[in-house]
């Protein structure tokens, strides 16, 4: 299955990487031939988002390509201090819509997160898997509606355990359920890439 992994190089709430075990599992991504971005940590000022862009791109020899910032958050100047950094996409918006060009970058919505998926509160874990299931096919359905081509979809690593079964089980249903209903995977460099093509063409 084609993935994107967010990795972060700096440390936020809820979430302390080691910076030689981060350079060591982006090279493994990287080696495994999977798309490998940064988890954004930074997003109040242009300079700390530069530390984490250019600390990254030392430890894979080149720029990142893509940014999905720590639950999704941002400010007035996030955005655009992307594009003059040199990100060529961001995946930090919850939205129901198809990717759009935004602020010299493109943007992929999110329209699931595993952890909103599985909870009223957005913290613990409080639904039954039948009802994850039926909201899973739902939003589907509403981006089917919608004629959407994409569909992002956010699973945190971790949660890929039996320690939290009811994620993982959900995760492995989604597969074969998305495989079943002849849905494509790609990940964001492959849609951009598409995206690009066709904006070329209709300009």
């Amino acid at each position: 299955i084609p993935a994107t992994f967010f990795v972060a190089v700096a440390n936020g709430v809820g979430l302390s990487y080691d910076q030689l075990k981060a350079q060591y599992w982006i090279r493994q991504i990287v080696q495994a031939g999977f798309e490998v971005g940064i988890h954004g940590i930074n997003y109040l000022n242009y300079q700390e988002m530069f530390q984490e862009f250019d600390l990254f791109s030392s430890f894979v020899d080149q720029n990142p390509v893509g940014i999905r910032m720590h639950y999704l958050r941002s400010n007035e100047n996030t955005f655009n201090n992307m594009g003059r950094l040199g990100y060529h996409y961001d995946a930090s918006k919850f939205e129901v819509r198809d990717p759009y060009p935004f602020n010299g970058i493109w943007e992929f919505p999110v329209q699931i997160m595993d952890s909103y998926l599985m909870s009223n509160n957005n913290r613990w874990q409080d639904q039954k898997f039948t009802s994850v299931q039926d909201k899973t096919k739902q939003a589907l359905d509403t981006a089917l509606e919608a004629n959407m081509n994409y569909f992002s979809i956010l699973l945190h690593d971790f949660y890929f355990s039996d320690a939290f079964k009811t994620y993982k089980n959900w995760y492995l249903w989604l597969i074969e359920y998305l495989i079943q209903n002849n849905f494509t995977f790609v990940n964001y460099n492959q849609a951009l890439v598409e995206l690009v093509r066709e904006y070329e063409e209709s300009s």
